[in-house]
């Protein structure tokens, strides 16, 4: 009985997983593009005032 029960709950868990898995990978991608973008942003100054 309780093996059913666990087996019923499986797909739900799974996909309270993948959910969470999703968000998390959306919110690194998100923080990973800001970053770069900050990162490019003040590089160009630097490398500007290198080249000088």
């Amino acid at each position: 009985m309780e093996k059913a029960g666990a087996v019923d709950r499986l797909p739900q868990l799974m996909g309270c997983y993948l959910s969470s898995f999703r968000s998390v990978s959306k919110g690194v991608w998100f923080y990973a593009i800001e970053f770069m973008h900050w990162v490019t942003l003040n590089l160009n100054p630097l490398i500007r005032f290198s080249k000088m």
